[in-house]
């Protein structure tokens, strides 16, 4: 969970907040499964 907090964090750029989503997208996926 502190990678997904330091990414939402660090708003720099809209690029960046999307990975970090995508990456919880895929991570929380992962964990229901």
């Amino acid at each position: 969970m502190t990678q997904n907090a330091n990414c939402f964090t660090a708003e720099t750029s809209v690029h960046t907040e999307v990975l970090c989503e995508l990456e919880w997208d895929e991570e929380a996926g992962a964990k229901l499964l």
